[in-house]
């Protein structure tokens, strides 16, 4: 990862508690996440390898969607083909 690229700071807003319209997730969900690393969308990290440590941690979190985000950020680390990401 380069050098003031955190991989925390892509997904700080992931989990936060939202309105129920969902109006406020535009950008803040995992669909945004994959627009980014795949198709150098708005929060594009360039060209570097997220690695996400502690992903233990993880297991617990809902997306807004009510999904798994540890299993949401597997199924994006398992597909990407623009750069690598990886789970630790």
């Amino acid at each position: 990862m380069r050098p003031g690229a955190h991989a925390g700071s892509v997904l700080a807003g992931l989990c936060r508690r939202r309105p129920a319209d969902r109006g406020g997730l535009f950008g803040r969900n995992l669909d945004a996440f994959w627009d980014a690393v795949e198709h150098q969308g708005p929060g594009w990290p360039g060209e570097v390898q997220l690695v996400f440590t502690n992903t233990a941690a993880l297991a617990g979190l809902r997306t807004a969607g009510g999904g798994s985000l540890l299993d949401g950020l597997r199924r994006i680390a398992a597909e990407a083909t623009r750069i690598a990401v990886r789970l630790a």
